[in-house]
């Protein structure tokens, strides 16, 4: 779902720029007239794919009358780009928990109502908490469950035992591993492993950590910017570190006793998906009422059996919904687990100097 993270000091600097104007071109855009033709009957959102359900979407329009326009999200440094720069207006956006921060200091979106979201009574609170930019979830709230970055590995073919991060360098694994190439998640997770911040600015740390992972690439197959599922279930590899083990999990039961979640002496990265109305929204009422729908448990409950994962709301709202047995699903177990433990997990938030360095040792390490 997420993709490499580049070029966020740019987009940045262009966002906390754009502020004054989309102040102004904010005024008086809460279309909520309901006449013909207005605002009210139209919903432009922006999205991560695999994360709400097109019924979902479907049974919103049938119900509200409002026709819901969707876009996609390539990766978050676009999407700033596009609410910076576009003449689109969007009603809702998606955000990675970890550019809260970014999003809120530039002043690109508007307080939430929270009379109007009357499922909030429902979320589970274990995650409904606010990260850094938003703690107080003003501006945004929860709208899809915690997602881990683990190495999964196939229990059957494997020819190591995994307790690191840094077992992924064992030559015995040359060629047997695919990996997502996003920045923060292979350096955060690297960095965790040797003891030091996955939010450090500290050179000395993230040249150690660079080392690091240029030994586990020797034995990469494949990075890849969302999914590696095909490459561990059709037998290419036997390790993946990414976001696949809920997808893998959600599709089989079979799947429970081939793969498995490697239990590390570090914690994973932890990332929840927040949504949240632009300052330039032309819809606000709609976009409550939107936002509202997907975080019922019905809807959330639908949504994490297409896509796999836990949902936002609590096991005791949603399981009703779900399938007999949902909640045994070792990947959801998994998460649940991790989520509730701040010592199994870590979650940072975006910022310039971090990402600057990054952004360095990420191309030397693509590029050796």
């Amino acid at each position: 779902m997420r993709k490499k993270t580049n070029g966020l000091k740019t987009v940045c600097t262009l966002a906390l720029a754009g502020v004054l104007s989309l102040s102004l071109m904010a005024c008086g855009s809460r279309g909520t007239s309901g006449k013909p033709g207005s605002s009210s009957k139209k919903l432009n959102i922006m999205i991560w794919g695999d994360t709400i359900s097109d019924t979902t979407i479907s049974n919103f329009e049938k119900e509200t009358g409002i026709k819901v326009n969707v876009s996609y999200i390539d990766n978050t440094d676009s999407l700033l780009a596009k609410m910076v720069n576009s003449s689109e207006h969007y009603d809702v956006v998606s955000i990675e928990s970890a550019y809260l921060k970014t999003f809120t200091d530039a002043g690109l979106l508007q307080k939430l109502d929270k009379s109007k979201l009357t499922n909030m009574q429902d979320m589970e609170p274990t995650y409904n908490k606010g990260f850094t930019g938003d703690e107080d979830e003003t501006y945004t709230i929860p709208v899809s469950g915690p997602i881990f970055t683990t190495i999964m590995y196939n229990k059957k073919t494997c020819p190591v035992e995994i307790k690191s991060f840094q077992d992924l360098a064992d030559p015995k694994l040359k060629g047997q591993i695919a990996m997502v190439n996003s920045t923060i998640s292979l350096f955060g997770a690297a960095l965790e492993s040797l003891g030091y911040s996955a939010d450090t600015t500290n050179e000395d740390e993230i040249k150690k950590a660079t080392d690091l992972l240029m030994k586990i690439k020797e034995n990469v197959k494949d990075f890849s910017g969302t999914s590696a599922a095909s490459l561990i279930e059709n037998g290419d590899v036997s390790v993946s570190f990414g976001w696949d083990y809920p997808l893998v999990c959600g599709e089989s039961k079979d799947n429970w006793d081939t793969y498995a979640q490697a239990e590390l002496d570090s914690p994973y990265e932890m990332s929840v998906g927040y949504a949240g109305i632009p300052k330039t929204a032309q819809n606000y009422e709609g976009a409550l009422a939107f936002i509202n729908t997907i975080i019922d448990p019905k809807e959330q409950a639908r949504g994490v059996k297409e896509f796999g994962g836990v949902p936002v709301t609590s096991q005791s709202a949603t399981e009703s919904y779900l399938p007999d047995g949902y909640y045994d699903n070792p990947a959801v177990k998994s998460n649940l687990a991790y989520a509730s433990d701040p010592s199994k997990n870590w979650a940072i938030s975006i910022n310039d100097d971090q990402i600057s360095l990054l952004d360095t040792y990420y191309n030397k390490l693509m590029a050796d």
